[in-house]
């Protein structure tokens, strides 16, 4: 976390680009997969923090920057900060896990969870997994398509 002043909501989004990463309405490991590595060696998963209505509405009506359409097809997976940060504890204590805002011109509710470039392929998978479990707990269709 880069800043710890920051005031973090105790939910986020994390927008579901495709149904194909819903199988049998459960969300595959895909929905969280992860950016190129950053100069400070953490790759980003983009999540959008949901701190009232606005930013729902926001992930909900984003727009693809490659196509002209909405990017989030299958809706948004809701993840809570206080059990991730709970029930991945150790990933948080090494740092192989974080968070942080990081506004876009397009989405000021804009934030990353971090997962460190140089754990291993299975290390990744893990944080990747769990964190797909902890959100398909609760994933809302998109109503704009």
């Amino acid at each position: 976390m880069e800043n710890n002043e920051e005031i973090y909501p105790q939910k986020m989004l994390r927008g579901i680009s495709s149904k194909n990463f819903i199988i049998e309405g459960i969300l595959t490991e895909d929905v969280f997969n992860l950016d190129p590595v950053r100069e400070d060696g953490y790759c980003e998963i983009s999540v959008t923090w949901y701190d009232n209505q606005e930013a729902f509405d926001v992930i909900m009506s984003q727009k693809s920057d490659r196509r002209d359409e909405i990017q989030f097809q299958a809706g948004a997976a809701e993840l809570d900060r206080v059990e991730i940060a709970t029930k991945m504890k150790a990933h948080f204590l090494s740092e192989n896990l974080s968070y942080e805002r990081r506004p876009t011109a397009n989405n000021r509710y804009h934030g990353n969870l971090l997962v460190k470039n140089n754990l291993s392929k299975q290390m990744k998978r893990l944080i990747k997994c769990g964190l797909a479990t902890f959100a398909n707990n609760k994933i809302y269709p998109n109503p704009n398509v």
